[in-house]
This record gives C-alpha cells, sequence and structure tokens, in this order.
C-alpha cells in the first residue's frame, strides 16, 4: 500500500480549518474540514481525528456499530469543547475516515469531504455529501447542473460538533489489486471535475501529482483550504 497527501490553506484563507491523517502501516486515512469562528474550525477538525484514531487505528474487527459509537463519541467531545464554560464557539468539522483490513474497506463519513474509488478507469463517489443542496438534488427539486452551482452549496444538515445525535454513513468494500482511493475536502472537488480527476490519477504518481492537483486547484483561484489523500498500489 502507498499513500501520498497534501493539505494546504490556499491562496486566499489565513489559516488551514482541514486536517488529514495518513498510517500505511495501520491502513488507518482521515479527511476533516473544520468550521467555527477564530480557529474553531481548525481545533475541531484536528480533534475529530485525533479522537476518531484512538478509536479505531488499531482495530482489526470493525462492525457497523463500531464506527457510529466513535462517530458519536467523537462528536460529544467537539460538543463539549465548543460548549465548555458556555463559550459558544460554534465548533464543527466533517470527518471523513477510511480503514483498511486486508483486502476490505471500512468508510464512515459525515459531512461533504468525500471518498472516491478509482476502478477500471472510473470515478466511484462512496460518500454521501450530507447538504442542503444534496438533498434538492436527490429529492428532484433542482437539476444536476443546478446541483454543480447553487448558491447554498455549503450549507451542511450534518457535522461532527452537533448537539443532536449524528449519524455518519456507514459503509464497507472490497479492494482490488489495481484500485485507488481518493479522499478529500471540498476544496478540491469544487475546482477538479471527475473526468480531470481520473486522468491526473491514472496519469501521474508522486509529487508530479501532487503538483499537478495543487497547481490546478490554486490556478482556478480556489479561496479554500485544500486536502487530500491519494492511496493505491495495493
Amino acid at each position: 500500500m502507498r499513500a501520498i497527501s497534501v493539505s494546504e490553506k490556499g491562496k486566499v484563507r489565513a489559516n488551514n480549518e482541514d486536517a488529514i491523517y495518513i498510517n500505511e502501516s495501520s491502513g488507518f486515512f482521515a479527511v476533516a474540514d473544520g468550521m467555527g469562528g477564530h480557529e474553531a474550525g481548525e481545533i475541531a477538525s484536528n480533534m475529530a481525528i485525533e479522537k476518531i484514531r484512538i478509536e479505531l487505528e488499531d482495530l482489526e474487527n470493525i462492525q457497523v456499530s463500531t464506527l457510529k459509537s466513535a462517530f458519536k463519541a467523537t462528536n460529544k467531545m467537539i460538543y463539549d469543547k465548543s460548549s465548555y464554560k458556555k463559550q459558544s464557539t460554534n465548533m464543527g468539522t466533517t470527518l471523513s475516515i477510511l480503514k483498511i483490513v486486508k483486502d476490505r474497506g471500512y468508510i464512515g463519513h459525515i459531512g461533504d469531504s468525500r471518498i472516491y474509488l478509482i476502478r477500471n478507469q472510473e470515478i466511484i463517489k462512496l460518500t454521501e455529501d450530507h447538504t442542503y443542496v444534496e438533498r434538492l438534488y436527490q429529492d428532484g427539486i433542482i437539476t444536476y447542473e443546478e446541483y454543480l452551482n447553487h448558491p447554498k452549496k455549503n450549507i451542511l444538515l450534518k457535522a461532527l460538533g452537533s448537539d443532536k445525535p449524528t449519524e455518519p454513513q456507514v459503509l464497507e468494500f472490497q479492494i482490488l489489486p489495481n484500485d485507488i482511493i481518493f479522499l478529500c475536502t471540498d476544496g478540491v472537488y469544487y475546482y477538479i471535475n471527475n473526468e480531470e480527476l481520473i486522468y491526473l490519477l491514472l496519469k501521474k504518481s508522486g509529487k508530479k501529482l501532487i503538483k499537478e492537483l495543487s497547481d490546478t486547484i490554486e490556478d482556478r483561484g480556489s479561496n479554500d483550504n485544500y486536502s487530500f489523500i491519494v492511496i493505491d498500489k495495493f
């Protein structure tokens, strides 16, 4: 297994509210995109990854209930931190994790960061976007074109740090020898479409892939942090 990654604040933001984690030996990977005023998002995303890593990284037996319990504990920790002594920091974060055990992949996900599977030159979005616009599109209220350019695309329906129960998406899938798995925050997929992503992931690797993806995002006027993890060579 091989993994490469990038997490950058971009050209506009003063700080990086994204966080990532990679451990090839344990097969554990995570991306998070924080939100909140005055560095609260940066704190939330890093807290989420640290807590979920402690809960799940070293497990060899993953169940749906295990993933849900880990997300519940992570949500509570972030909520408790944001409400400590009535700070009311409105702290929250997305979180998408992948745990690989032999030839199986286990995903836990909440928010609008994404995990893609590239297989046989096709790209499959494994995670659901927990957003207002995704709900409108799935309900047939807006077209796909409207979905891509909707002004409210950043409104989340689910995130960690809520006072309400969190229900993450949980998924298990088989990993094949030539698969590529791509984890990213929204600062990536807003600027690179699926066709471009497939091309780059199949044609480039290592430092060249990192540079091509990063240059494309920044050249297209990105105003957000951007982070991604590429996993291949299974």
